[in-house]
């Protein structure tokens, strides 16, 4: 499977050597949401969730060329947060994870096909960091990482109580930029962030970026 921006969904046949297009088609309700595609992210099925820009979530079915679509709605509180999407990660416990321009975060629960949001509150020091989702990330342990637009790194964790809350890494802490364009672990554990910056080299045990 290939994205290309602007041109919906592209299969390559490795033995036949053709493609198969997937576009959006106004008549057909289980095709493309929107042809401008940002992001693929393959789930433990062999389906493809499909981030757009400004058309919402796709749940591809590359069996049946068929695609569900979450879109946001206004009068629902546990739909999409926005429909303009910049990164969706699936973790490792099979978890969908969306970041969005604008709509903060949310986290989606298939069996209730509910999404769970995680909006920026500016007042709330321990809430998510930012309204525009980057870069999502599953380190080693297990731990969820976001970069954001404007508001540096976070890290999701989950209070004795079941609270979840957020720990936030900026420049006030190393940081050579708020804007985190996207996040690798090296073998020794290591994050490199990669900003509009330059490259940071983020030691997680340390909680410390190096410029």
């Amino acid at each position: 499977m290939d994205r290309n921006l602007g041109r919906g969904l592209n299969r390559f046949e490795r033995t036949t050597k053709t493609f198969t297009h997937y576009r959006h088609d106004p008549n057909d309700s289980t095709s493309l949401s929107e042809d401008n595609l940002r992001v693929i992210a393959g789930d433990r099925r062999g389906e493809l969730w499909i981030a757009t820009a400004g058309g919402g979530l796709n749940h591809f079915d590359p069996r049946t060329g068929r695609a569900q679509r979450y879109q946001h709605n206004p009068e629902e509180p546990h739909s999409l947060p926005v429909d303009d999407l910049l990164h969706i990660y699936v973790d490792r416990a099979g978890t969908l994870w969306v970041g969005t321009i604008l709509g903060g975060m949310a986290q989606f629960d298939e069996a209730a096909q509910r999404f769970n949001r995680f909006n920026y509150n500016p007042k709330d020091t321990t809430g998510f960091i930012n309204k525009t989702v980057n870069h999502i990330f599953e380190d080693r342990s297990g731990e969820m990482w976001f970069g954001t637009y404007s508001g540096g790194l976070c890290r999701m964790q989950k209070e004795p109580e079941g609270r979840i809350t957020f720990v936030h890494y900026t420049t006030a802490d190393g940081l050579p930029s708020n804007m985190i364009q996207g996040l690798l672990q090296d073998d020794d554990g290591i994050f490199w962030l990669s900003t509009n910056n330059g490259l940071s080299r983020f030691d997680p045990s340390r909680a410390r970026p190096a410029v």
